[in-house]
């Protein structure tokens, strides 16, 4: 497996499909507008647009995606790293979100995937990194809390607009190794 930027790469076979099967979205990871966009290519370009911050809305942060591709560059798993936190993003959001395909779960892919984008977060110079998730989703608090994660509280925080909970955890990176093989990306 390895990661990459999302517009540094050839676009993988796979990406529409793997934009199907994430639709709209799953557990606080939005998917894609493919209908704001022409075709993939588009999607793409605009992605690398928002990692620079070109003709992002106001409300918005500059944002780097990331893909996880497998032995066959097939895309498995997708992150966003926003390069700063607003204040809608300092409540719920925070700095990394990810999504792995229901196929590559259970097979470390989350893992990989979480690890290395926090090596991008310490290359961009983020030294508190904020993940929020839903209470329910043990998952996902089991891999950011295996990765560093501290909650803030264990009862969690009320969305005011879904009136569903979740916690926010916060991950410390001062002092955190890069990786090697992922130095050429930065």
């Amino acid at each position: 497996m390895r990661l990459s930027p999302a517009f540094a790469t050839a676009i993988p076979t796979n990406l529409g499909e793997f934009l199907a099967v994430l639709g709209t979205g799953e557990r606080g990871f939005s998917g894609a507008n493919l209908s704001a966009h022409a075709d993939l290519r588009t999607y793409v370009q605009r992605l690398e647009q928002e990692a620079n911050g070109v003709d992002i809305p106001a409300a918005f942060v500059p944002m780097s995606t990331f893909w996880l591709l497998d032995d066959r560059d097939q895309l498995i798993g997708m992150s966003r790293l926003r390069h700063r936190l607003n204040e809608r993003l300092r409540f719920k959001g925070g700095h990394i979100g990810f999504y792995v395909a229901p196929t590559a779960r259970r097979r470390r892919a989350g893992s990989h995937l979480l690890r290395e984008t926090l090596v991008q977060a310490n290359a961009l110079g983020i030294a508190q990194v904020l993940l929020t998730t839903d209470r329910d989703n043990l998952a996902a608090q089991g891999l950011i809390e295996r990765h560093g994660g501290v909650a803030e509280d264990r009862t969690g925080v009320r969305d005011p607009e879904l009136g569903t909970m979740f916690l926010r955890y916060w991950i410390t990176l001062s002092g955190a190794s890069k990786s090697a093989r992922f130095a050429h990306h930065l």
